[in-house]
């Protein structure tokens, strides 16, 4: 006799169980944040803990039907098919910790019920070029697609829906085909934009800019291919805009105007935007950080800017300068309108975009 190993067709009661078994393994051993959860899986001769596992899972015949010797026999066989399974189930999977509470990888992990519920993960972020099956709805897994079909000059307006949702699910896997293309963008962005990672998230709080993180997702999937320029600009985007949104004071307008975050500047001319989102471009960010940071000025600057006001108003300028008496008393190099005054320029408030673009 042999036992059912297709953990994705076990009772919910029985997978419950295994699940509940490999969590007390683990009670009292704190991992550190960024340690793989298999590695301190029960190792397969761990005998003690295997037939218990199969009592738990209630994986016994009946007693009446087997004498006691054969139950003994019985118990040891399903008990090193169990462990050989579960890890078999588990370790097939390819995905990386990244944070505590927040996974990696590609496909083959989120098709693995087993693997979803000894994570603990209640959301999955799937990028693909349609929409992924929910499988495990039925076990209280919630499920968004980012679609990026051929279409599509990149991954930027699917942004700030999927980040959204994992700011909604304090366990996530994210994921796409190989593991190690566009999932890692939604993955830098969550964290370089994601009020959880920025104060006190575990493992301590996300000081990298959103270039520093790709690299190190990068490094830790080991995504060998550089991303298309689009691509990183489209992470700068919204990394920009979700930075002005939090650090910009409320406007008065704000409850009849409501902020959309930019798409990626597109490579190749597209019609006029319908959605929600419509592109933006590296000026129309400089417009939206000077129009946004807004600030009331304080009753020094408001009396030096009457005095100023005041001078110029007693002794104001003409606009054209008069005209030089010339040989016959004719006029001859008359000024350019304008002429004197000092160009004024307007710095950028904070060199935000430019900091976020560069460093990517």
């Amino acid at each position: 006799m042999s036992i059912n190993t297709e953990f994705d067709f076990w009772p919910e009661e029985r997978l419950a169980a295994l699940v509940s078994c490999l969590a007390k393994q683990r009670e009292g051993k704190p991992l550190p944040p960024k340690a793989d959860e298999r590695d301190h899986l029960p190792s397969e001769d761990d005998f003690i803990f295997w037939v218990d596992a199969v009592q738990q899972c209630d994986l016994l015949p009946d007693n009446d039907l087997h004498p006691t010797e054969e139950r003994e026999d019985l118990l040891d066989v399903l008990a090193q098919e169990l462990a050989s399974a579960v890890h078999s189930e588990l370790r097939g999977r390819t995905y990386t910790k990244v944070r505590e509470g927040l996974y990696l990888g590609d496909l083959s992990g989120p098709e693995s019920r087993l693997t979803l519920l000894l994570l603990g993960v209640r959301g999955v972020v799937t990028v693909a070029s349609h929409d992924i099956e929910r499988l495990w709805m039925a076990d209280g897994i919630a499920y968004h697609t980012a679609i990026v079909d051929t279409s599509a000059d990149s991954i930027g307006p699917c942004l700030p829906a999927s980040c959204a949702f994992l700011d909604r699910h304090t366990t996530a896997f994210v994921c796409c085909a190989a593991g190690n293309g566009l999932s890692l963008l939604v993955c830098a962005a969550h964290l370089a934009t994601s009020d959880r990672w920025a104060s006190q998230g575990p493992g301590g709080p996300v000081s990298e800019t959103p270039g520093e993180l790709l690299r190190e997702l990068a490094a830790q999937c080991d995504a060998n291919t550089p991303f298309p320029p689009v691509e990183r600009a489209a992470l700068s985007a919204y990394c920009t805009w979700r930075f002005l949104q939090r650090t910009s004071p409320p406007r008065e307008d704000s409850e009849e105007e409501e902020e959309v975050a930019p798409c990626t500047p597109v490579s190749k001319p597209a019609p006029a935007p319908s959605g929600p989102f419509s592109g933006i471009s590296a000026i129309d960010l400089v417009k939206v950080a000077c129009s946004t940071r807004k600030r009331a000025r304080n009753e020094e600057e408001l009396a030096t800017s009457s005095s100023e006001e005041a001078e110029s108003a007693a002794t104001p300028q003409s606009k054209h300068a008069k005209p030089r008496a010339g040989p016959g008393g004719k006029g001859f190099g008359q000024t350019v309108e304008g002429a004197g005054r000092k160009p004024t320029l307007m710095a950028m408030v904070g060199g935000v975009a430019s900091t976020m673009l560069g460093g990517l």
